[in-house]
């Protein structure tokens, strides 16, 4: 079964500057992914999700919140 049926989970996407129609599994993404520009955007973004996952570690209130918050029959 899917495991997010059961409890909260995170699937985050984010984008990266990337030529018109270069979008994922193109060529024109393949090369902005090598860019130092993308690089970039990947640190953020990976460095605001270890913050959270910290967070959600860390602080038994904010996990709290979270899973009250999530409601599988939504």
């Amino acid at each position: 079964g899917n495991v997010t049926y059961e409890l909260p989970s995170l699937h985050p996407s984010y984008a990266i500057p990337t030529t018109p129609n270069g979008g994922n599994h193109t060529r024109g993404f393949t090369d902005a992914a090598r860019t130092n520009v993308a690089h970039e955007c990947t640190l953020r973004v990976s460095k605001a999700l270890t913050v959270l996952g910290i967070r959600a570690l860390t602080d038994e209130k904010f996990l709290k919140e979270v899973k009250d918050a999530f409601n599988p029959n939504k």
